[in-house]
């Protein structure tokens, strides 16, 4: 995490994480920790890791249960 602009670490998911967070990403019970694989996701979508098909696909999945409202704008912003 980036603290008071002192670090920065930018996560690539293996394929097998890929998979183990888009099925169960609305399952994810703490609000920070799921916005953070929000942001992951999307970010690794910009990497070209994942496809943007991909994401869509789980947008579509798990947006309805969604419940952090700063989480909206960091998936519009990928999307």
């Amino acid at each position: 995490m980036n603290a008071n602009n002192k670090g920065y670490c930018r996560v690539v998911l293996d394929k097998n994480s890929v998979v183990f967070f888009i099925e169960r990403l609305s399952k994810i019970k703490d609000d920070v920790n799921r916005c953070n694989v929000w942001r992951i996701l999307c970010d690794n979508m910009r990497l070209g890791t994942i496809s943007p098909q991909t994401l869509l696909e789980t947008v579509i999945k798990h947006i309805v249960p969604e419940v952090e409202e700063y989480t909206l704008p960091i998936i519009l912003q990928a999307v």
